[in-house]
């Protein structure tokens, strides 16, 4: 897969701001680095804690309204007269779904600020 996408812009992409994703070199060993560094920074440095927190959130992830909508763009996109790839198609979701993304983080800012 081309690590550089050029994409074509159609009415459904938002133009209205400047960040748009982008698909980084994939890291072999990702999976376990984002788990020692979330056991350092949120587990005192347990990873079997950390390591159950991740699962926990990749099993509660399927289930969540916001990242259902996001995926359903990318099957779209996979499946469409183009044909995407997985990496392709998400990285076209996300930056369509961008504002839902940002709102979803915003909220969540917003509720701990109320607490």
């Amino acid at each position: 897969m081309n690590d550089e996408i050029e994409w074509v812009s159609d009415e459904s992409d938002y133009v209205s701001d400047d960040e748009v994703a982008s698909l980084q070199p994939e890291i072999p060993s990702i999976l376990w680095k984002v788990i020692q560094k979330s056991a350092e920074r949120d587990f005192d440095g347990n990873v079997l804690n950390a390591y159950i927190s991740f699962v926990l959130m990749c099993r509660n992830i399927k289930r969540d309204v916001d990242h259902q909508k996001i995926m359903s763009n990318v099957r779209r996109y996979q499946e469409g007269s183009d044909a995407m790839g997985f990496k392709e198609a998400l990285l076209k979701a996300v930056n369509k779904r961008k504002h839902l993304i940002h709102q979803k983080v915003e909220e969540l800012d917003e509720s701990e600020e109320d607490e």
